[in-house]
Protein backbone atom coordinates (compact mmCIF):
# COMPACT_ATOMS: atom_id res chain seq x y z
CA UNK A 1 0.00 0.00 0.00
CA UNK A 2 2.95 2.27 0.86
CA UNK A 3 4.23 1.74 -2.83
CA UNK A 4 0.55 2.72 -4.23
CA UNK A 5 0.66 5.72 -2.45
CA UNK A 6 3.64 6.81 -3.73
CA UNK A 7 2.95 6.80 -6.83
CA UNK A 8 -0.58 8.23 -6.24
CA UNK A 9 0.65 10.96 -4.42
CA UNK A 10 3.35 12.17 -7.14
CA UNK A 11 2.55 15.28 -8.86
CA UNK A 12 2.83 13.30 -12.05
CA UNK A 13 0.47 10.58 -10.74
CA UNK A 14 -2.19 11.38 -12.32
CA UNK A 15 -1.84 9.07 -15.50
CA UNK A 16 -0.98 6.11 -12.79
CA UNK A 17 -4.39 6.90 -10.68
CA UNK A 18 -6.91 7.02 -13.28
CA UNK A 19 -5.29 2.99 -14.29
CA UNK A 20 -5.33 2.08 -10.58
CA UNK A 21 -9.27 3.62 -10.78
CA UNK A 22 -9.91 1.45 -14.08
CA UNK A 23 -8.29 -1.69 -12.78
CA UNK A 24 -10.23 -1.69 -9.83
CA UNK A 25 -7.85 -0.33 -7.32
CA UNK A 26 -10.78 1.73 -5.14
CA UNK A 27 -12.19 -1.41 -4.23
CA UNK A 28 -9.10 -2.93 -3.29
CA UNK A 29 -8.82 0.09 -1.06
CA UNK A 30 -12.27 0.03 0.59
CA UNK A 31 -11.61 -3.43 1.17
CA UNK A 32 -8.57 -3.30 3.01
CA UNK A 33 -10.42 -0.12 4.77
CA UNK A 34 -12.84 -1.97 5.91
CA UNK A 35 -10.78 -5.47 6.89
CA UNK A 36 -11.15 -5.53 10.81
CA UNK A 37 -8.62 -8.35 10.16
CA UNK A 38 -5.87 -6.06 9.18
CA UNK A 39 -3.79 -3.92 11.81
CA UNK A 40 -4.70 -0.38 12.11
CA UNK A 41 -1.50 0.47 10.60
CA UNK A 42 -2.36 -0.86 7.20
CA UNK A 43 -6.06 0.52 7.16
CA UNK A 44 -4.69 3.88 7.60
CA UNK A 45 -2.37 3.57 4.85
CA UNK A 46 -5.59 2.24 2.45
CA UNK A 47 -7.31 5.92 4.01
CA UNK A 48 -3.74 7.80 3.17
CA UNK A 49 -4.17 6.38 -0.87
CA UNK A 50 -8.01 7.30 -0.68
CA UNK A 51 -6.95 11.02 0.87
CA UNK A 52 -4.14 11.21 -2.09
CA UNK A 53 -6.79 9.96 -4.75
CA UNK A 54 -9.24 12.87 -3.27
CA UNK A 55 -7.08 15.47 -2.95
CA UNK A 56 -6.07 14.50 -7.01
CA UNK A 57 -8.88 16.97 -8.01
CA UNK A 58 -12.79 17.35 -8.73
CA UNK A 59 -13.12 14.51 -11.45
CA UNK A 60 -11.48 11.94 -9.19
CA UNK A 61 -13.39 12.84 -6.04
CA UNK A 62 -16.26 12.66 -8.52
CA UNK A 63 -15.12 8.88 -9.54
CA UNK A 64 -14.91 7.85 -6.24
CA UNK A 65 -17.34 9.22 -4.79
CA UNK A 66 -19.93 6.95 -7.65
CA UNK A 67 -22.60 5.58 -5.33
CA UNK A 68 -21.78 1.66 -6.21
CA UNK A 69 -18.23 2.61 -4.23
CA UNK A 70 -19.85 3.28 -0.65
CA UNK A 71 -17.03 5.70 0.09
CA UNK A 72 -18.10 7.76 2.66
CA UNK A 73 -19.96 4.89 4.86
CA UNK A 74 -16.52 2.92 4.62
CA UNK A 75 -14.87 5.80 6.04
CA UNK A 76 -17.14 6.62 8.70
CA UNK A 77 -17.49 3.33 9.80
CA UNK A 78 -13.56 3.58 9.72
CA UNK A 79 -13.36 6.55 11.95
CA UNK A 80 -16.30 5.28 14.30
CA UNK A 81 -14.31 2.05 15.34
CA UNK A 82 -10.48 3.65 14.82
CA UNK A 83 -8.75 3.75 18.23
CA UNK A 84 -5.90 6.36 17.14
CA UNK A 85 -6.60 9.94 16.85
CA UNK A 86 -4.20 10.26 14.16
CA UNK A 87 -6.88 7.80 12.63
CA UNK A 88 -9.66 9.71 13.14
CA UNK A 89 -8.29 12.98 12.13
CA UNK A 90 -7.14 11.75 8.78
CA UNK A 91 -10.77 10.10 7.85
CA UNK A 92 -12.12 13.75 9.03
CA UNK A 93 -9.81 15.04 6.26
CA UNK A 94 -11.00 13.18 4.04
CA UNK A 95 -14.43 13.10 4.63
CA UNK A 96 -14.21 17.08 4.48
CA UNK A 97 -11.74 16.79 1.33
CA UNK A 98 -14.30 14.41 -0.11
CA UNK A 99 -17.03 17.34 0.22
CA UNK A 100 -15.24 20.10 -0.84
CA UNK A 101 -17.20 22.15 -3.91
CA UNK A 102 -19.20 19.16 -4.10
CA UNK A 103 -23.45 19.73 -3.55
CA UNK A 104 -24.21 16.32 -4.54
CA UNK A 105 -22.94 15.18 -1.39
CA UNK A 106 -24.86 17.39 1.08
CA UNK A 107 -25.97 14.26 3.48
CA UNK A 108 -22.06 13.72 4.04
CA UNK A 109 -22.10 17.36 6.47
CA UNK A 110 -25.11 14.91 8.51
CA UNK A 111 -23.09 11.86 8.66
CA UNK A 112 -20.02 14.04 9.25
CA UNK A 113 -21.79 15.24 12.79
CA UNK A 114 -23.53 11.73 13.83
CA UNK A 115 -19.73 10.15 13.32
CA UNK A 116 -18.00 13.20 15.42
CA UNK A 117 -20.57 12.49 18.04
CA UNK A 118 -20.47 9.59 18.25
CA UNK A 119 -18.39 7.87 21.49
CA UNK A 120 -14.56 7.29 21.19
CA UNK A 121 -13.99 3.87 21.18
CA UNK A 122 -10.93 4.37 23.24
Amino acid sequence: MQAIAVFVSAASGHRFLAEFLDVGGLEMVLGMLSDTKLSETDRMRSLQVLASISNSGYTFRQLILDERHHVLDSVCSYMESATAEAAQELSLSVLIGLGRGNKRIMHLQARLVAALDSPSPH
